[in-house]
């Protein structure tokens, strides 16, 4: 884009329910989503020809796996406060 893209908007669903089918989308049938959004700068080292270099290859595969490794953290941290907000309203038990 020859320098005309800044930034990336990294969006991230969870779905505490359960990941829904097409078909509860179209239906309506979604329960909660919480959804993050974070703004990314890309800086000139994510700008090139991911074709025809390399170098510039590797180094765009790194930073979307450190991207990827980034986000499945941010999942597995979601689905435990979900976890521990959940046993916090379960009654407690009675003998």
């Amino acid at each position: 884009m020859d320098g005309q893209l800044h930034r990336l908007l990294d969006v991230t669903l969870y779905y505490p329910e359960g990941i829904p089918t097409y078909w509860e989308y179209a239906c309506g049938k979604v329960g909660r989503v919480c959804i993050r959004v974070e703004q990314r700068p890309l800086d000139s080292q994510l700008l090139g020809n991911y074709l025809s270099d390399e170098s510039y290859r590797a180094t765009f595969q790194a930073w979307v796996n450190q991207l990827w490794q980034e986000k499945d953290q941010l999942l597995t941290a979601m689905a435990e406060r979900n976890q521990q907000a959940r046993s916090n309203l379960d009654p407690p038990e009675t003998a």
